[in-house]
């Protein structure tokens, strides 16, 4: 797939050298860059429920209960974009998860035929 790419061969040369070939440059990159994006939206939603002592569920409850409040407001608000952008990016890492998991199972078949490279 990448053969045919202008410097493949010397990229690979490269990565000769820290024992590394694209796949696993890609698969880390990757991995550390979701697991970056989760650790941001998990640390947000853990900031919301310290400062309110409650769950995202029981402060939008509340909030719809009571007179608005401008800052509840824009606090739920952001609360609620990193619960989705936790949920999307942890669905997004077992994906992936599985993505090198078939991969793997795919590279390990192939290295079992004669003659066949991956």
């Amino acid at each position: 797939m990448y053969e045919n790419m202008p410097g493949f061969n010397k990229l690979n040369e490269i990565l000769k050298e820290f024992s590394m070939d694209i796949t696993s440059v890609l698969k880390d990159y990757l991995f550390t860059e979701i697991l970056a994006r989760i650790a941001d939206f998990k640390a947000e939603v853990e900031y919301f429920e310290k400062k309110y002592g409650k769950s995202f569920e029981e402060v939008q409850k509340e909030y719809l209960e009571n007179e608005e409040n401008f800052e509840i407001y824009e606090d739920l608000m952001a609360w609620e974009f990193a619960i989705e952008g936790l949920k999307y990016w942890e669905k997004k890492l077992n994906e992936l998860k599985s993505v090198f998991a078939d991969f793997r199972k795919i590279q390990k078949d192939n290295q079992e035929l004669p003659g066949q490279e991956f």
